[in-house]
């Protein structure tokens, strides 16, 4: 688990080939709004991207929300307990995702 966020404003959390099954947890600050950033890339161009705004809460709670600009990625992508971004990937694919807390 990645806890990188209580000093930086903003962090690329991948920009690799991932494999299949690949699962990171990222926890956040609780009671923040970031900005997130997923996109695939193939054959040397991107297929597929995803933009959200994120509100956590706190882990009592659980009160954290993924608001998707336009298509969404929740295949992809969770928030759990409130402060922990999961993310879970079940295809081979170059992948590039940014978060910035704002």
């Amino acid at each position: 688990m990645d806890s990188c966020f209580t000093k930086q404003y903003g962090k690329t959390l991948i920009n690799a080939y991932m494999g299949t099954g690949l699962q990171r947890d990222y926890v956040l600050n609780g009671m923040s709004t970031y900005i997130f950033f997923m996109s695939f890339v193939g054959d040397g161009s991107i297929v597929s991207t995803f933009f959200a705004v994120i509100t956590t809460g706190d882990n009592a709670s659980k009160t954290g929300k993924i608001l998707w600009v336009g298509n969404s990625a929740e295949n992809y992508v969770s928030l759990t307990d409130g402060v922990t971004l999961h993310l879970h990937i079940t295809s081979s694919i170059w992948m590039q995702c940014a978060l910035a807390k704002v």
